[in-house]
């Protein structure tokens, strides 16, 4: 048997491939993607500061200028982005009502 055949990998079906939204190797321009087609086009999306950016060193990612939809019909499409950027991170998110609280 020759050596190369000793450490070639057997062949990976696509469907056993696994991944998840804020996988590192993930690019950032499918997220940008991602958010354009769920919640529209926006003036900053097509700036290069207003790019998602995913930081190597931290593992972090930032989706700048969130407030970007605030001036569209959107319904919470700003929320939406602080939510992505969440998941991105891999960060537990909370959602409560006010109007529980609120009727003490």
């Amino acid at each position: 048997m020759r050596a190369i055949e000793k450490v070639i990998l057997e062949t990976v079906a696509t469907k056993d491939i696994y991944a998840t939204i804020g996988a590192p190797w993930g690019p950032a321009d499918v997220i940008d993607d991602f958010i354009e087609y769920l919640l529209g086009p926006s003036s900053y999306s097509k700036l290069p500061a207003g790019k998602v950016r995913h930081d190597e060193i931290t593992g972090t990612w930032d989706i700048p200028f969130k407030s970007r939809y605030y001036d569209k019909s959107t319904l919470y499409s700003s929320e939406a982005l602080y939510i992505l950027e969440k998941t991105l991170n891999i960060v537990n998110i909370l959602f409560f009502s006010w109007t529980k609280f609120l009727r003490r």
